[in-house]
Protein backbone atom coordinates (compact mmCIF):
# COMPACT_ATOMS: atom_id res chain seq x y z
CA UNK A 1 0.00 0.00 0.00
CA UNK A 2 2.80 2.42 0.91
CA UNK A 3 4.58 1.68 -2.39
CA UNK A 4 1.37 2.46 -4.33
CA UNK A 5 0.95 5.81 -2.51
CA UNK A 6 4.56 6.74 -3.29
CA UNK A 7 4.04 5.89 -6.98
CA UNK A 8 0.84 7.98 -7.10
CA UNK A 9 2.58 10.87 -5.35
CA UNK A 10 5.53 10.64 -7.76
CA UNK A 11 3.15 10.60 -10.74
CA UNK A 12 1.18 13.59 -9.39
CA UNK A 13 4.39 15.56 -8.77
CA UNK A 14 5.63 14.69 -12.25
CA UNK A 15 2.39 15.89 -13.85
CA UNK A 16 2.49 19.11 -11.83
CA UNK A 17 6.09 19.80 -12.82
CA UNK A 18 5.31 19.07 -16.47
CA UNK A 19 2.37 21.47 -16.40
CA UNK A 20 4.44 24.20 -14.76
CA UNK A 21 7.38 23.78 -17.10
CA UNK A 22 5.14 23.86 -20.19
CA UNK A 23 3.88 27.32 -19.27
CA UNK A 24 0.53 26.12 -17.96
CA UNK A 25 -0.67 28.73 -15.48
CA UNK A 26 -3.73 29.00 -13.36
CA UNK A 27 -6.06 31.77 -14.54
CA UNK A 28 -5.66 34.99 -12.55
CA UNK A 29 -8.24 35.74 -9.88
CA UNK A 30 -10.33 38.83 -10.48
CA UNK A 31 -13.56 40.60 -9.64
CA UNK A 32 -15.69 42.23 -12.33
CA UNK A 33 -18.38 44.90 -12.25
CA UNK A 34 -20.49 45.61 -15.37
CA UNK A 35 -22.00 49.01 -16.12
CA UNK A 36 -24.00 50.24 -19.10
CA UNK A 37 -23.16 53.97 -19.54
CA UNK A 38 -25.06 53.92 -22.86
CA UNK A 39 -27.73 51.45 -23.87
CA UNK A 40 -25.46 49.77 -26.44
CA UNK A 41 -22.08 50.04 -24.65
CA UNK A 42 -20.93 47.86 -21.74
CA UNK A 43 -17.99 48.76 -19.51
CA UNK A 44 -16.52 46.10 -17.25
CA UNK A 45 -14.31 47.27 -14.40
CA UNK A 46 -12.06 44.35 -13.55
CA UNK A 47 -9.93 44.26 -10.43
CA UNK A 48 -6.85 42.02 -10.54
CA UNK A 49 -4.25 41.35 -7.85
CA UNK A 50 -1.25 42.41 -9.97
CA UNK A 51 -0.30 43.42 -13.52
CA UNK A 52 -0.79 40.61 -16.03
CA UNK A 53 0.62 39.50 -19.36
CA UNK A 54 -1.37 40.52 -22.45
CA UNK A 55 -2.57 36.95 -23.01
CA UNK A 56 -3.94 36.86 -19.45
CA UNK A 57 -5.95 40.06 -20.03
CA UNK A 58 -7.29 38.54 -23.25
CA UNK A 59 -8.21 35.31 -21.44
CA UNK A 60 -10.29 37.30 -18.95
CA UNK A 61 -11.89 39.24 -21.82
CA UNK A 62 -12.77 35.99 -23.59
CA UNK A 63 -14.40 34.52 -20.45
CA UNK A 64 -16.35 37.69 -19.70
CA UNK A 65 -17.56 38.12 -23.30
CA UNK A 66 -18.90 34.56 -23.25
CA UNK A 67 -20.77 35.32 -20.01
CA UNK A 68 -22.09 38.63 -21.35
CA UNK A 69 -23.28 37.13 -24.64
CA UNK A 70 -24.99 34.22 -22.89
CA UNK A 71 -26.87 36.69 -20.64
CA UNK A 72 -28.08 38.94 -23.48
CA UNK A 73 -31.15 38.43 -25.61
CA UNK A 74 -30.20 39.03 -29.28
CA UNK A 75 -33.67 40.48 -29.90
CA UNK A 76 -33.01 43.22 -27.35
CA UNK A 77 -30.76 46.26 -27.70
CA UNK A 78 -27.68 45.64 -29.86
CA UNK A 79 -24.23 45.91 -28.30
CA UNK A 80 -21.73 47.97 -30.30
CA UNK A 81 -18.85 48.19 -27.84
CA UNK A 82 -17.55 46.43 -24.75
CA UNK A 83 -14.67 48.00 -22.81
CA UNK A 84 -12.72 46.15 -20.17
CA UNK A 85 -10.90 48.45 -17.76
CA UNK A 86 -8.40 46.66 -15.54
CA UNK A 87 -7.49 48.06 -12.13
CA UNK A 88 -5.29 47.20 -9.19
CA UNK A 89 -7.27 47.15 -5.95
CA UNK A 90 -6.99 50.09 -3.61
CA UNK A 91 -8.23 50.89 -0.14
CA UNK A 92 -9.96 53.93 -1.64
CA UNK A 93 -12.09 53.51 -4.77
CA UNK A 94 -11.26 57.09 -5.76
CA UNK A 95 -7.56 56.19 -5.92
CA UNK A 96 -7.84 53.02 -8.01
CA UNK A 97 -5.04 52.60 -10.53
CA UNK A 98 -5.92 51.59 -14.08
CA UNK A 99 -3.32 49.25 -15.56
CA UNK A 100 -4.89 48.17 -18.86
CA UNK A 101 -7.86 48.56 -21.18
CA UNK A 102 -9.20 46.18 -23.81
CA UNK A 103 -11.92 47.28 -26.25
CA UNK A 104 -14.09 45.18 -28.53
CA UNK A 105 -16.25 46.86 -31.16
CA UNK A 106 -19.02 45.31 -33.24
CA UNK A 107 -19.74 47.14 -36.48
CA UNK A 108 -23.29 45.82 -36.77
CA UNK A 109 -24.26 45.56 -33.10
CA UNK A 110 -24.30 41.78 -33.26
CA UNK A 111 -23.43 40.04 -30.00
CA UNK A 112 -21.54 37.41 -31.99
CA UNK A 113 -19.53 40.17 -33.68
CA UNK A 114 -17.83 40.97 -30.38
CA UNK A 115 -15.23 38.33 -31.08
CA UNK A 116 -13.28 40.61 -33.42
CA UNK A 117 -9.74 41.88 -32.90
CA UNK A 118 -9.44 43.52 -29.48
CA UNK A 119 -7.59 46.77 -28.95
CA UNK A 120 -5.25 46.42 -25.97
CA UNK A 121 -3.75 49.41 -24.13
CA UNK A 122 -1.33 48.86 -21.27
CA UNK A 123 -0.68 51.69 -18.79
Amino acid sequence: MRRMCNQNLTLACGLLLAALSSGCRTPPRYAALTEWPHKDVAVLSIYVEHKLEVDEYLGIVDREVKKLVSDLDPAEIPVYEVRFEFFLPSASSSKRRQIAQVSLVSENGSHTGLSGSPEVILY
